[in-house]
């Protein structure tokens, strides 16, 4: 896990609407996170095992974010497990 990014402020937003994608980089910037699109869950699965997010924001009825939010639970619990 020596790969991963440390960066207390980092968001990922998981959402496949630009509209509101776009609003919730806006509105997270403005106060002081930097935040990463993820378009849909496979992108967002790949993103996660690259960096280390704070905090994920999911779109649940986004395309392929079931099995990807596995994929992120399974990641989480091998970076606690060191």
């Amino acid at each position: 896990m020596e790969d991963f990014i440390a960066n207390p402020k980092r968001i990922l937003v998981v959402e496949d609407e630009p509209t509101i994608s776009e609003l919730c980089q806006r509105v997270l910037a403005s106060k002081g996170f930097e935040v990463d699109i993820a378009a849909n869950g496979k992108i967002a699965q790949d993103m996660v095992e690259k960096l280390d997010y704070k905090l994920l924001l999911i779109d649940i009825w986004c395309s392929m974010v079931e099995s990807s939010i596995n994929g992120c639970k399974r990641n989480a619990r091998n970076w606690q497990a060191g």
